[in-house]
């Protein structure tokens, strides 16, 4: 795994002081090897602390992408291999913090509070970002995620309880949100 930082300090006190974005590039070839997957995996909870992931269906485990941070948002962008991506409870960002994550391409299942939804091209999902939550992707899949403070979709009147959990198709929003 080759984890770079090209816009962010060498350590963690410089990106406290830093006022721009900080982005981490992630890019692992296919793993074959147990021993190799275990440790790219070992490397990838150390990077994203709370998150698991495990290839599925007898195939290599390949990542590629970027988590970039700025003020109380985050923007990651990746292709995966069929995965299975796991996020535990109170690992991932604060309760008031809303995670919109969006499939560009690729079948996946989304699992999140007892439910489950299965997920497709340009699908989207505004998700409570302190809550257990799986992902599997299928296929090969190009996901997209933000990380929005609930103060900032509160200010655009967006009624975060009723959005919660509702899968968002064909929305122009959306859309350009995912392309961008």
């Amino acid at each position: 795994m080759s984890v770079i930082h090209p816009s962010g300090p060498a350590d963690a006190s410089d990106a406290a002081a830093q006022s721009g974005p900080v982005t981490h590039w992630l890019r692992t070839p296919a793993l074959h090897d147990a021993q190799a997957l275990r440790r790219f995996q070992d490397a990838f909870s150390a990077f994203q602390p709370g998150i698991a992931v495990a290839p599925l269906y007898g195939q290599p485990l390949a990542m590629e992408g970027s988590f970039t941070t700025f003020d109380d948002t985050a923007i990651s962008i990746g292709l995966t291999s069929p995965t299975r991506c796991t996020h535990t409870s109170g690992h991932l960002q604060q309760d008031d913090t809303g995670l919109l994550m969006g499939w560009q391409s690729g079948c996946a299942t989304f699992r999140a509070g007892g439910k489950q939804w299965d997920m497709a091209d340009g699908d989207a999902m505004l998700v409570q970002a302190g809550q257990s939550q799986e992902v599997v992707a299928h296929t090969q899949a190009h996901l997209c995620s933000v990380t929005l403070s609930r103060s900032l979709l509160d200010s655009l009147r967006i009624d975060v309880d009723a959005t919660l959990l509702q899968v968002l198709r064909e929305d122009p929003a959306v859309s350009m949100l995912m392309g961008y």
